[in-house]
């Protein structure tokens, strides 16, 4: 079945005094219609670089190179105008930026900003129509009295429900794609269960796809049925959520899975990762992982390591797999 969202031989760079920094560096991936898939990796591993890429909003002087294929529903959204773009983003594809502070605008009221999209995709017959469907939304997220909250600004709201605000102006056009960067980050747990909880219902009732970008990969592996792990622009590992934590078949997964503190469970120091991530403007030709990694060998460095199918149906960039699995 043709994925709903396809991505292949993403690469974007931006231009730096130091040279040409390549951000995501050939990333491949799929997200099928109602499926959860979640992007994960530290930061600075071109994560969101990808979200804004399928989203078409990679800022000058940035660029997404040659080669590059990014189809929704099997059409190629790299060639768009700036024009036909903005007929996808917000109608087919929505966003939740990571930040709602800085993702709304603070001298204009919630619901506003909300009906904005229904406005520009002409979603609706009439103004009247626009504005019960923005109180439909502002219910269906969960802030009460949404008649009253309508026309308020967002220093009104607190984290949480301006979170959920971003969410109902993801969905104002009931796309079939949301894209999640790092939705609940800088939210105590209590308001990450409920916004989890939301996206999962969204996910249920509405059968959206979403592609879910964080840092934390628990939730990640209780949240998404895939996963894809990204480490210097580049993609290490994908495939079912339950199975790359259990086991990790490369030694970044392995070390992000290592920094999980387990309640009840190990004791002793948590091991974190030594070193720190390559210089994006002078990538390795090898594994870029190489010199954080203690099954590192001079076959790593030598020459490029490609995603490879492993019997499991799991994907890794790695030539010791089968080694980091048995230990």
């Amino acid at each position: 079945m043709e994925p709903l969202l396809a991505i292949e031989n993403l690469s974007v760079e931006f231009p730096t005094p130091r040279g040409r920094l390549r951000a995501v560096d050939g990333v491949s991936l799929t997200v099928h219609a109602g499926e959860v898939v979640g992007l994960i990796g530290e930061s600075g591993s071109g994560k969101s670089t990808v979200l804004l890429a399928v989203m078409g909003l990679i800022p000058k002087p940035g660029r997404i190179l040659p080669g590059s294929s990014v189809r929704l529903k099997g059409r190629e959204l790299t060639c768009l105008s700036p024009r036909a773009y903005r007929n996808v983003r917000g109608y087919e594809i929505g966003m939740i930026f990571q930040d709602p502070m800085t993702a709304l605008n603070p001298s204009m009221p919630i619901g506003e900003q909300v009906r904005e999209s229904l406005r520009v995709h002409r979603y609706c017959k009439s103004r009247a129509e626009e504005r019960e469907r923005v109180l439909q939304l502002l219910e269906a997220v969960g802030i009460a009295n949404a008649a009253q909250r309508y026309r308020a600004y967002p220093h009104e709201f607190s984290g949480g429900m301006l979170q959920r605000v971003l969410i109902a102006s993801a969905l104002a056009c009931n796309p079939r794609l949301l894209l999640a960067d790092e939705p609940t980050t800088a939210l105590d747990v209590t308001i990450q269960a409920q916004i989890l909880d939301l996206l999962r219902e969204i996910n249920r009732e509405r059968r959206t796809a979403i592609l879910l970008v964080s840092h934390d990969i628990g939730l990640a592996a209780e949240f998404c049925d895939r996963i894809a792990v990204m480490y210097a622009g580049r993609i290490v590992e994908s495939g079912p959520a339950a199975q790359v934590l259990a086991e990790p078949s490369h030694p970044y997964t392995q070390g992000l899975v290592g920094c999980l503190p387990v309640w009840g469970g190990r004791r002793g120091r948590l091991e974190p990762i030594p070193g720190t991530l390559p210089d994006l403007t002078h990538l390795p030709i090898g594994c870029a992982f190489a010199d954080r990694c203690r099954f590192a060998s001079d076959e790593c460095r030598a020459q490029p390591v490609p995603l490879r199918l492993l019997s499991d149906g799991r994907e890794v960039s790695c030539v010791k797999a089968e080694e980091v699995m048995a230990g």
